[in-house]
């Protein structure tokens, strides 16, 4: 038996390793990898820092501010990591109309930035624990714009994450070291939201600064905000949709009972997000891909769709088994002893979204909006934030942290159930797809709501939820 020590051959298999390796589409897979492994591993460093050095009352008051900042991203940040992401990817080779696009989101983001300033007041007025703990409040605050600014959209639209990467794993890993140097006691509370705010400052100003390096700078006209307001509309009605399930939890909890029952719920759920979001490189990976595909071959779009519904399913499958298993480890280690008997049973439940999350992901944000079936999809995600609110006010007061997380799971199970129905229903569902003549399918692509910036033949954008510190 011999083997082959053939150079020529070791050379071509060097020459293909390093032009893959070369593609913006795997450059920024592990770009994007890189990111979700800081999102990761270090929320999972702090945590049980944070959960004993804070204790039970004033861990519950930063999982109520941080709910609190979410939602003034979600207002700020208005959805333009996806409307304006796919314009970039549209403009990008048009300096005027990307400058005038900048110029439009930035105006945008400032407008809705001072908007914020009114939910803030009335929550401090009409909320105990934040009229008694203003500080946090404002700090909260201060984050979430710091946040929002975040030029991760223009990136993602022009296809070069490497830098902005880079610097989202830098102001994470100082926020990290920020947490166990700063916070020493429970009265420090606000100080995490403080150095959060930190990390936001540095990922952004210096995002920006390459933006405006890239892009001349221009001030923004009333006709620019007006446009990308409209523009971003859409999926900011879908972001403000999966914000009545995936960040009101928490927010609802805090009405009805004690922080303490805010942080027994609120540690599980950012253990699961964490998990779910190993899985971000893939979508933004397979999005932009799907959604060039649909313009040029639609058998192969579904085939690749097919093929992400496949490996998120059984990723979810895994990820969601393990976590339910080893829910005692998980929280013992990440939270201590004190939170086991709450905490564990809301993680185990927590975990069966993990599957439906993931198939969810591969049939609403890369199956149908690349196929502009924006009407359906958000009609889904609002119903299904519609009835987990309508839910959780009757669970979160009579079953605390554990009713909150079944909520949850009957919302997630709404959302992909119903998804698949209404492709199936449109013959349009990837595993049926390329059974039929996918040409013959769509004739015309169905247009999404006035608004909506629509992909062109070229590189279309990633789906890109931003993910606080």
């Amino acid at each position: 038996m011999s083997v082959s020590t053939d150079p020529t051959a070791s050379s071509d298999i060097g020459s293909r390793v390093h032009g893959l390796s070369q593609r913006p589409m795997v450059q920024n897979f592990f770009a994007l990898s890189a990111v979700q492994a800081a999102n990761f591993l270090l929320p999972l460093a702090t945590i049980p820092y944070l959960t004993r050095t804070l204790e039970p009352f004033a861990w519950g008051r930063v999982c109520l501010a941080q709910a609190f900042a979410q939602y003034m991203i979600l207002l700020i940040e208005y959805g333009f990591i996806y409307s304006a992401t796919r314009q970039v990817a549209q403009c990008r080779d048009k300096p005027n109309e990307l400058a005038d696009l900048v110029a439009g989101v930035m105006g945008a983001k400032t407008l809705l930035a001072c908007a914020a300033l009114i939910p803030t007041l009335l929550l401090w007025w009409l909320h105990p624990v934040f009229h008694e703990y203003s500080k946090i409040l404002w700090v909260a605050l201060f984050y979430a714009v710091l946040f929002a600014f975040h030029p991760l959209w223009f990136f993602q639209g022009i296809e070069r994450l490497r830098v902005i990467a880079t610097l989202d794993v830098i102001a994470k890993s100082v926020t990290t070291l920020g947490v166990f140097l700063v916070v020493r006691h429970p009265r420090d509370a606000w100080k995490v939201l403080a150095l959060y705010a930190l990390g936001a400052s540095i990922s952004t100003v210096v995002g920006l600064i390459v933006v405006y390096r890239n892009v001349r700078p221009r001030l923004p006209s009333a006709g620019l905000v007006r446009d990308a307001l409209r523009m971003g509309f859409t999926m900011f009605v879908f972001r403000s949709a999966v914000s009545l399930y995936a960040v009101s939890n928490a927010f609802i909890l805090g009405i009805f009972k004690s922080t303490e029952i805010v942080g027994f719920y609120a540690t599980p759920e950012k253990i699961t997000r964490a998990i779910l979001q190993l899985m971000t490189p893939l979508t933004q990976t397979f999005y932009p891909r799907i959604a060039s595909l649909l313009q040029q071959d639609r058998a192969q779009a579904a085939s690749l769709a097919r093929k992400a519904l496949y490996l998120f399913g059984f990723a979810g499958v895994v990820g969601g088994g393990l976590v339910f298993l080893l829910a005692y480890p998980i929280i013992h280690l990440a939270m201590g002893k004190h939170y086991v008997a709450n905490a564990v049973p809301v993680l185990q439940i927590l975990a069966l979204t993990i599957p439906m999350i993931a198939l969810s992901t591969i049939l609403g944000v890369l199956w149908m909006l690349p196929l502009r079936l924006d009407v359906p999809f958000n009609a889904i995600i609002l119903s299904a934030g519609l009835l987990n609110v309508t839910i959780a006010l009757f669970t979160a007061p009579h079953y605390g942290e554990t009713g909150m997380a079944w909520t949850v799971v009957l919302s997630e199970a709404v959302v992909t159930v119903a998804m698949f129905v209404v492709l199936r229903r449109k013959r349009l569902d990837p595993l049926s797809f390329a059974k039929v003549d996918a040409h013959a399918v769509i004739v015309e692509p169905a247009r999404p709501p006035e608004g909506t910036a629509v992909p062109g033949p070229g590189p279309a954008a990633a789906k890109s939820p931003a993910a606080p510190f």
